[in-house]
Protein backbone atom coordinates (compact mmCIF):
# COMPACT_ATOMS: atom_id res chain seq x y z
CA UNK A 1 0.00 0.00 0.00
CA UNK A 2 2.56 2.27 1.04
CA UNK A 3 3.99 1.89 -2.82
CA UNK A 4 0.65 2.21 -4.51
CA UNK A 5 0.50 5.75 -1.72
CA UNK A 6 4.06 6.67 -3.78
CA UNK A 7 2.99 6.03 -7.50
CA UNK A 8 -0.78 7.36 -6.86
CA UNK A 9 0.83 11.13 -5.36
CA UNK A 10 3.57 10.94 -8.49
CA UNK A 11 0.41 10.53 -10.90
CA UNK A 12 -1.64 13.33 -9.31
CA UNK A 13 1.48 15.72 -9.59
CA UNK A 14 2.22 14.96 -12.96
CA UNK A 15 -1.55 15.60 -13.89
CA UNK A 16 -0.95 18.90 -12.44
CA UNK A 17 -3.91 18.35 -9.19
CA UNK A 18 -1.45 18.48 -6.43
CA UNK A 19 -0.77 22.68 -6.16
CA UNK A 20 -1.04 23.23 -2.72
CA UNK A 21 -3.81 22.95 0.22
CA UNK A 22 -6.55 24.74 -1.45
CA UNK A 23 -6.49 21.64 -4.12
CA UNK A 24 -9.49 18.99 -3.43
CA UNK A 25 -9.77 15.74 -4.39
CA UNK A 26 -13.46 13.99 -4.82
CA UNK A 27 -12.94 10.39 -3.51
CA UNK A 28 -15.98 8.41 -4.88
CA UNK A 29 -15.83 5.01 -3.41
CA UNK A 30 -17.37 1.96 -4.49
CA UNK A 31 -20.26 1.16 -1.99
CA UNK A 32 -21.21 -2.10 -1.44
CA UNK A 33 -20.97 -3.56 -4.59
CA UNK A 34 -17.77 -5.72 -4.45
CA UNK A 35 -17.93 -9.39 -5.20
CA UNK A 36 -16.80 -12.00 -2.84
CA UNK A 37 -15.08 -13.96 -5.58
CA UNK A 38 -12.80 -10.81 -6.50
CA UNK A 39 -9.91 -9.18 -5.01
CA UNK A 40 -10.33 -5.81 -2.93
CA UNK A 41 -9.23 -2.65 -4.97
CA UNK A 42 -8.03 -0.63 -2.27
CA UNK A 43 -7.86 2.22 -4.40
CA UNK A 44 -10.08 4.52 -2.21
CA UNK A 45 -7.89 3.96 0.64
CA UNK A 46 -4.50 4.53 -1.30
CA UNK A 47 -6.48 7.71 -2.51
CA UNK A 48 -6.70 9.19 0.59
CA UNK A 49 -3.79 8.34 2.42
CA UNK A 50 -1.72 10.53 -1.06
CA UNK A 51 -3.66 13.42 -1.10
CA UNK A 52 -2.98 13.77 2.68
CA UNK A 53 0.70 13.08 2.37
CA UNK A 54 0.54 15.33 -0.85
CA UNK A 55 -0.88 18.28 1.15
CA UNK A 56 -4.16 18.59 -0.78
CA UNK A 57 -7.57 17.82 0.55
CA UNK A 58 -9.85 14.88 0.19
CA UNK A 59 -13.84 15.37 -0.20
CA UNK A 60 -15.32 11.89 0.28
CA UNK A 61 -18.49 11.71 -1.81
CA UNK A 62 -21.28 8.76 -1.59
CA UNK A 63 -22.40 6.98 -4.85
CA UNK A 64 -25.92 7.38 -3.88
CA UNK A 65 -25.90 10.94 -4.38
CA UNK A 66 -28.24 12.56 -7.01
CA UNK A 67 -27.24 14.39 -9.81
CA UNK A 68 -28.32 17.75 -8.46
CA UNK A 69 -26.38 16.79 -4.89
CA UNK A 70 -23.30 15.84 -6.47
CA UNK A 71 -23.39 18.65 -8.63
CA UNK A 72 -23.19 20.70 -5.72
CA UNK A 73 -20.77 19.45 -3.57
CA UNK A 74 -17.85 19.23 -7.07
CA UNK A 75 -18.95 22.86 -8.07
CA UNK A 76 -19.32 24.58 -4.18
CA UNK A 77 -15.88 22.57 -2.98
CA UNK A 78 -14.02 23.51 -6.28
CA UNK A 79 -12.76 19.79 -6.50
CA UNK A 80 -9.66 19.43 -9.38
CA UNK A 81 -9.88 15.79 -9.11
CA UNK A 82 -12.15 13.21 -8.91
CA UNK A 83 -11.60 9.40 -8.65
CA UNK A 84 -14.14 7.23 -9.80
CA UNK A 85 -15.08 3.74 -10.48
CA UNK A 86 -17.88 1.70 -12.12
CA UNK A 87 -20.79 2.51 -9.76
CA UNK A 88 -19.78 6.48 -9.92
CA UNK A 89 -18.32 7.77 -13.28
CA UNK A 90 -21.26 8.11 -15.24
CA UNK A 91 -23.14 10.24 -12.13
CA UNK A 92 -19.90 12.81 -12.21
CA UNK A 93 -19.40 12.87 -16.25
CA UNK A 94 -23.34 13.84 -16.54
CA UNK A 95 -22.73 17.08 -13.81
CA UNK A 96 -18.70 17.88 -15.27
CA UNK A 97 -20.04 20.74 -17.54
CA UNK A 98 -21.31 22.49 -14.49
CA UNK A 99 -18.18 21.91 -12.71
CA UNK A 100 -14.88 24.11 -14.17
CA UNK A 101 -12.62 23.52 -11.42
CA UNK A 102 -12.88 19.95 -12.02
CA UNK A 103 -9.80 18.76 -14.13
CA UNK A 104 -9.27 15.33 -14.34
CA UNK A 105 -11.53 12.22 -13.61
CA UNK A 106 -9.16 9.63 -13.11
CA UNK A 107 -11.15 5.94 -14.07
CA UNK A 108 -10.25 2.99 -11.51
CA UNK A 109 -11.09 -0.09 -13.40
CA UNK A 110 -13.39 1.59 -15.74
CA UNK A 111 -13.25 3.28 -18.95
CA UNK A 112 -14.58 6.85 -19.28
CA UNK A 113 -12.41 8.78 -17.70
CA UNK A 114 -9.67 10.92 -18.85
CA UNK A 115 -7.09 8.79 -16.88
CA UNK A 116 -7.31 5.59 -16.07
CA UNK A 117 -5.76 4.72 -12.80
CA UNK A 118 -3.87 1.63 -12.92
CA UNK A 119 -1.68 2.95 -15.69
CA UNK A 120 -1.28 6.12 -13.85
CA UNK A 121 0.12 4.57 -11.17
CA UNK A 122 2.28 2.00 -12.61
CA UNK A 123 3.71 4.29 -15.08
CA UNK A 124 5.22 6.44 -12.13
CA UNK A 125 8.09 6.51 -9.48
CA UNK A 126 6.85 4.56 -6.09
CA UNK A 127 9.16 7.20 -3.90
CA UNK A 128 7.62 10.08 -3.15
CA UNK A 129 8.83 13.41 -0.31
CA UNK A 130 5.56 14.05 1.69
CA UNK A 131 4.50 17.29 2.54
CA UNK A 132 5.54 18.64 5.99
CA UNK A 133 1.95 19.11 6.40
CA UNK A 134 0.88 21.24 9.83
CA UNK A 135 -1.56 20.27 12.53
CA UNK A 136 -4.03 23.39 11.57
CA UNK A 137 -3.32 22.14 7.64
CA UNK A 138 -6.96 21.23 6.01
CA UNK A 139 -7.08 17.49 5.45
CA UNK A 140 -10.66 16.41 4.84
CA UNK A 141 -13.78 18.68 3.78
CA UNK A 142 -17.19 16.62 5.00
CA UNK A 143 -20.41 18.17 3.42
CA UNK A 144 -23.62 18.36 5.89
CA UNK A 145 -26.90 16.72 4.82
CA UNK A 146 -28.54 20.21 4.00
CA UNK A 147 -31.54 19.25 6.26
CA UNK A 148 -31.71 23.46 7.54
CA UNK A 149 -30.52 24.87 3.90
CA UNK A 150 -27.65 24.31 1.39
CA UNK A 151 -25.12 21.91 2.37
CA UNK A 152 -22.27 23.25 4.01
CA UNK A 153 -18.91 21.83 3.71
CA UNK A 154 -17.03 21.09 7.34
CA UNK A 155 -13.45 21.44 6.45
CA UNK A 156 -11.53 19.45 8.92
CA UNK A 157 -7.36 19.71 10.29
CA UNK A 158 -4.95 16.97 10.41
CA UNK A 159 -4.87 17.33 14.22
CA UNK A 160 -8.91 15.87 14.11
CA UNK A 161 -7.72 12.56 12.53
CA UNK A 162 -5.18 12.55 15.56
CA UNK A 163 -7.75 13.86 18.33
CA UNK A 164 -10.04 11.41 17.24
CA UNK A 165 -7.82 8.26 18.06
CA UNK A 166 -8.33 8.27 22.17
CA UNK A 167 -12.30 7.90 21.74
CA UNK A 168 -11.94 5.56 19.33
CA UNK A 169 -9.32 3.38 21.05
CA UNK A 170 -11.53 3.38 24.39
CA UNK A 171 -14.68 2.77 21.95
CA UNK A 172 -13.15 -0.49 20.90
CA UNK A 173 -12.32 -1.73 24.17
CA UNK A 174 -8.66 -0.42 23.55
CA UNK A 175 -8.10 -2.32 19.84
CA UNK A 176 -5.66 -4.58 21.44
CA UNK A 177 -3.51 -2.43 23.32
CA UNK A 178 -3.10 -3.54 27.21
CA UNK A 179 -5.19 -1.13 29.12
CA UNK A 180 -3.04 -1.37 32.09
CA UNK A 181 0.68 -0.98 30.82
CA UNK A 182 3.93 -0.67 32.84
CA UNK A 183 4.88 2.44 34.34
CA UNK A 184 6.92 3.69 32.35
CA UNK A 185 6.05 2.19 29.09
CA UNK A 186 4.70 5.12 26.56
CA UNK A 187 0.86 5.43 25.55
CA UNK A 188 0.19 3.55 22.60
CA UNK A 189 1.50 5.39 18.83
CA UNK A 190 1.27 4.42 15.47
CA UNK A 191 3.66 1.34 14.88
CA UNK A 192 4.22 -1.58 12.26
CA UNK A 193 1.69 -4.10 11.74
CA UNK A 194 1.33 -7.09 13.72
CA UNK A 195 3.87 -5.11 16.77
CA UNK A 196 3.08 -3.31 19.93
CA UNK A 197 1.87 0.20 19.26
CA UNK A 198 4.18 1.92 20.97
CA UNK A 199 8.05 2.27 20.16
CA UNK A 200 8.92 0.47 22.98
CA UNK A 201 6.82 -1.96 22.21
CA UNK A 202 3.37 -1.73 24.72
CA UNK A 203 1.78 -4.74 25.65
CA UNK A 204 -1.56 -5.56 23.99
CA UNK A 205 -4.26 -7.19 25.81
CA UNK A 206 -3.48 -10.53 24.09
CA UNK A 207 0.06 -12.23 23.81
CA UNK A 208 3.20 -10.35 22.23
CA UNK A 209 1.32 -8.72 19.31
CA UNK A 210 -1.43 -7.33 18.26
CA UNK A 211 -3.86 -9.48 16.16
CA UNK A 212 -6.35 -6.96 16.01
CA UNK A 213 -8.78 -6.90 12.90
CA UNK A 214 -11.33 -4.07 11.98
CA UNK A 215 -14.47 -4.69 9.77
CA UNK A 216 -17.86 -2.12 9.38
CA UNK A 217 -20.30 -1.69 6.63
CA UNK A 218 -20.16 1.65 7.54
CA UNK A 219 -19.42 3.44 4.14
CA UNK A 220 -16.33 5.08 3.31
CA UNK A 221 -17.58 7.98 2.53
CA UNK A 222 -19.33 8.97 5.16
CA UNK A 223 -17.84 10.50 8.19
CA UNK A 224 -18.39 7.38 10.79
CA UNK A 225 -16.80 4.66 8.48
CA UNK A 226 -13.96 6.95 7.71
CA UNK A 227 -13.31 8.47 11.29
CA UNK A 228 -14.04 5.95 13.46
CA UNK A 229 -13.20 2.87 10.97
CA UNK A 230 -11.03 3.21 7.74
CA UNK A 231 -8.49 6.20 9.02
CA UNK A 232 -7.51 4.80 12.41
CA UNK A 233 -6.95 1.15 11.97
CA UNK A 234 -5.22 2.52 9.05
CA UNK A 235 -3.01 4.22 11.47
CA UNK A 236 -2.36 1.59 13.63
CA UNK A 237 -0.94 -0.47 11.21
CA UNK A 238 -3.81 -3.40 11.58
CA UNK A 239 -5.75 -4.87 8.57
CA UNK A 240 -9.17 -3.58 7.67
CA UNK A 241 -11.63 -6.39 5.84
CA UNK A 242 -13.59 -4.25 3.31
CA UNK A 243 -16.58 -6.01 1.25
CA UNK A 244 -18.79 -4.62 -1.29
CA UNK A 245 -22.13 -6.28 -1.35
CA UNK A 246 -25.98 -6.52 0.15
CA UNK A 247 -25.95 -6.31 3.79
CA UNK A 248 -27.71 -8.62 5.66
CA UNK A 249 -27.51 -10.06 9.37
CA UNK A 250 -25.89 -13.52 8.21
CA UNK A 251 -23.32 -11.88 5.71
CA UNK A 252 -21.96 -9.76 8.65
CA UNK A 253 -21.79 -12.33 11.04
CA UNK A 254 -20.28 -15.16 8.62
CA UNK A 255 -17.49 -11.98 7.09
CA UNK A 256 -16.40 -11.62 10.55
CA UNK A 257 -15.96 -15.57 11.03
CA UNK A 258 -14.43 -15.68 8.29
CA UNK A 259 -11.93 -13.41 8.56
CA UNK A 260 -11.31 -13.66 12.20
CA UNK A 261 -12.60 -10.07 13.25
CA UNK A 262 -12.03 -8.52 16.70
CA UNK A 263 -13.35 -5.13 16.14
CA UNK A 264 -16.18 -3.52 14.26
CA UNK A 265 -18.31 -0.25 14.43
CA UNK A 266 -21.80 -1.07 13.42
CA UNK A 267 -24.24 1.77 13.07
CA UNK A 268 -27.37 1.08 15.16
CA UNK A 269 -30.15 -0.54 12.14
CA UNK A 270 -26.99 -2.92 11.18
CA UNK A 271 -26.70 -3.89 14.70
CA UNK A 272 -30.25 -3.84 15.78
CA UNK A 273 -30.79 -6.43 12.31
CA UNK A 274 -28.15 -8.63 13.75
CA UNK A 275 -29.38 -9.17 17.00
CA UNK A 276 -33.11 -9.55 16.31
CA UNK A 277 -31.74 -12.48 13.44
CA UNK A 278 -29.72 -13.87 15.76
CA UNK A 279 -29.93 -13.32 19.30
CA UNK A 280 -27.18 -15.25 20.46
CA UNK A 281 -24.84 -15.07 17.34
CA UNK A 282 -22.20 -17.34 19.33
CA UNK A 283 -24.44 -20.40 19.39
CA UNK A 284 -24.21 -20.06 14.89
CA UNK A 285 -20.54 -18.36 14.32
CA UNK A 286 -17.69 -18.90 15.52
CA UNK A 287 -16.29 -14.94 16.21
CA UNK A 288 -13.31 -13.41 18.02
CA UNK A 289 -15.03 -10.13 18.45
CA UNK A 290 -13.53 -8.51 21.36
CA UNK A 291 -15.09 -4.73 20.81
CA UNK A 292 -17.80 -3.51 19.14
CA UNK A 293 -18.45 0.69 19.07
CA UNK A 294 -22.09 2.19 17.33
CA UNK A 295 -23.43 5.34 16.95
CA UNK A 296 -26.01 7.49 18.20
CA UNK A 297 -26.53 6.22 21.49
CA UNK A 298 -23.82 8.83 23.58
CA UNK A 299 -22.82 12.12 22.68
CA UNK A 300 -19.07 13.47 23.75
CA UNK A 301 -15.80 11.30 23.74
CA UNK A 302 -13.61 11.31 26.58
CA UNK A 303 -11.74 14.35 27.66
CA UNK A 304 -14.64 16.76 25.73
CA UNK A 305 -16.79 19.52 27.64
CA UNK A 306 -20.36 18.85 26.31
CA UNK A 307 -23.04 20.80 27.81
CA UNK A 308 -26.61 22.25 27.30
CA UNK A 309 -26.74 25.97 26.79
CA UNK A 310 -29.17 28.67 26.43
CA UNK A 311 -29.48 31.65 24.16
CA UNK A 312 -27.07 33.74 26.05
CA UNK A 313 -24.11 30.74 26.03
CA UNK A 314 -24.58 30.20 29.63
CA UNK A 315 -25.49 26.60 30.68
CA UNK A 316 -29.04 25.70 31.46
CA UNK A 317 -29.91 24.38 34.95
CA UNK A 318 -31.18 21.05 35.44
CA UNK A 319 -34.13 19.87 33.42
CA UNK A 320 -34.25 23.43 31.52
CA UNK A 321 -34.21 22.76 27.61
CA UNK A 322 -31.47 24.10 25.45
CA UNK A 323 -28.68 24.10 23.01
CA UNK A 324 -26.42 20.80 22.70
CA UNK A 325 -23.15 22.36 22.67
CA UNK A 326 -19.27 21.20 22.50
CA UNK A 327 -16.58 23.93 24.05
CA UNK A 328 -13.91 24.84 21.82
CA UNK A 329 -11.23 23.96 24.43
CA UNK A 330 -11.24 20.35 26.46
CA UNK A 331 -11.66 19.55 30.09
CA UNK A 332 -8.09 20.09 30.34
CA UNK A 333 -7.99 23.72 29.18
CA UNK A 334 -6.59 23.21 25.99
CA UNK A 335 -7.93 23.55 22.63
CA UNK A 336 -9.65 20.53 21.28
CA UNK A 337 -7.82 19.14 18.23
CA UNK A 338 -11.54 17.32 16.82
CA UNK A 339 -12.78 20.97 16.00
CA UNK A 340 -13.31 22.00 12.38
CA UNK A 341 -11.37 24.84 11.17
CA UNK A 342 -14.96 25.70 9.67
CA UNK A 343 -17.53 26.00 7.22
CA UNK A 344 -15.84 26.14 3.68
CA UNK A 345 -16.42 29.80 2.31
CA UNK A 346 -18.70 30.06 4.62
CA UNK A 347 -17.93 32.65 6.93
CA UNK A 348 -20.98 33.34 8.71
CA UNK A 349 -22.27 30.49 9.60
CA UNK A 350 -19.23 29.67 11.31
CA UNK A 351 -19.06 32.58 13.18
CA UNK A 352 -23.30 31.55 13.72
CA UNK A 353 -21.95 28.13 15.56
CA UNK A 354 -20.36 29.86 18.48
CA UNK A 355 -21.33 31.60 21.20
CA UNK A 356 -18.00 32.20 22.75
CA UNK A 357 -16.07 29.36 22.86
CA UNK A 358 -19.32 26.68 22.86
CA UNK A 359 -20.04 25.67 19.65
CA UNK A 360 -23.96 24.53 18.78
CA UNK A 361 -25.11 21.33 17.37
CA UNK A 362 -28.08 22.24 16.52
CA UNK A 363 -29.59 19.42 18.92
CA UNK A 364 -32.20 20.69 21.80
CA UNK A 365 -31.74 18.83 25.04
CA UNK A 366 -32.24 18.64 28.82
CA UNK A 367 -29.59 17.54 31.58
CA UNK A 368 -30.69 15.45 34.21
CA UNK A 369 -29.45 15.73 38.00
CA UNK A 370 -26.69 12.86 37.04
CA UNK A 371 -25.08 14.56 34.39
CA UNK A 372 -27.03 12.70 31.07
CA UNK A 373 -28.53 14.26 28.26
Amino acid sequence: MKRSQNRDRSAARRQGTAAGQHDHYAAMHQGFRWQVDEHFNIATAVAYMAVFQMGAVAMPLSMLFGPEALQYRLHDSEAVVAVCDDSSIASVQAVRAECPALRKVLAVGVAGGDVAYESAVAAHQTAFPPVQTRADDAAILIYTSGTTGPPKGALLAHRALIGNLPGFVCSQNWFGFDPYPEPATPSPVRGRAGVGASPSGARPSKGLQNTSVFWSPADWAWTGGLMDALLPTLYFGRPIVAFNGRFTPELAFTLMQQHGVTHTFLFPTALKAMMKAYPRPRDHFALKLEGLMSAGEAVGDPGHRVAVIDDDGKECAVGVSGDVAVNRFDLHGDPDPIFFLGYWKKDAATQAKFTGDWCRTGDLARRDADGYL
